[in-house]
């Protein structure tokens, strides 16, 4: 036991009690914005799925009329692919805005740390 808790015990369990409801109150916090974080990736998966779902149709669709062979369709996308400069089979998403003529989306930026507050004695 220290000397401030011996001497006024009252305070050092206010302060304690105050350290403790802090970090309960940082914890519920983390725990909002995961849970947050957790139903946007819900959300993205969804809409995976459903853009998966409809891009598979209208290729099947054209390959069945003809319009265009999985050949050409397989050389489309890796020439496509590089428009980004990296050939990884994906596109960034700003590169294809900008073929569709679309505006581009705006990266946030970071949000810079809280500062840390100093504990008084």
């Amino acid at each position: 036991m220290g000397l401030f808790e011996f001497i006024l015990p009252e305070v050092a369990e206010a302060e304690h009690l105050k350290t403790i409801s802090r970090q309960m109150r940082h914890m519920s916090v983390q725990r909002s914005s995961s849970r947050a974080e957790s139903r946007r990736s819900a959300d993205i998966e969804e809409d995976l799925g459903v853009v998966s779902l409809i891009l598979l149709s209208l290729v099947k669709k054209l390959i069945e009329k003809g319009v265009i062979t999985r050949e050409e369709l397989f050389s489309h996308i890796k020439e496509l692919d590089a428009l980004d400069g990296i050939k990884d089979g994906k596109l960034d998403i700003n590169v294809f805005r900008g073929v569709m003529g679309l505006p581009k989306e705006e990266k946030p930026k970071p949000t810079p740390p809280a500062p840390k507050r100093r504990r008084r004695r």
